[in-house]
């Protein structure tokens, strides 16, 4: 593991990141690992005026990078336009490195992949 992995796994996980929302209005369940570990991150969010107005995912059993990428992702998207998750993720993976305190190969793969996931649900929503 990196140091700004596990730098920021010590000091910032955020437990409330974490968890379900019943009804939600978009869910995803999907490995973010390039491994056969079994990682599964479970998307849920809520849209309200094109943007995700509440989002929680669950990770497991999962490594800390893949937890710190889902924790991070939480606190980028939260309030986030949908557009701009379509189509600005040069920006959105720029958001992830600034708050991670840097650029982590492990920990970018790991949230781009949360962000290709939920991507797929928003173009699917939105379809719908």
């Amino acid at each position: 593991m990196d140091s700004l992995i596990r730098n920021y796994f010590m000091k910032k996980i955020k437990k409330e990141n974490f968890g379900q929302i019943k009804n939600a209005d978009i869910e995803s369940h999907g490995s973010i690992c390039n491994n056969a570990s079994g990682d599964i991150v479970s998307i849920f969010a809520n849209i309200k005026d094109g943007k995700l107005s509440e989002i929680k995912m669950e990770c497991g059993p999962c490594d800390p990078t893949a937890i710190v990428a889902t924790n991070i992702a939480v606190d980028i998207l939260e309030n986030r336009d949908l557009e701009e998750i379509l189509s600005d993720e040069k920006s959105i993976i720029a958001d992830f490195e600034r708050i991670l305190g840097g650029k982590s190969k492990a920990g970018t793969e790991h949230f781009k992949k949360i962000i290709d996931q939920l991507q797929v649900l928003i173009k699917d929503k939105v379809k719908n």
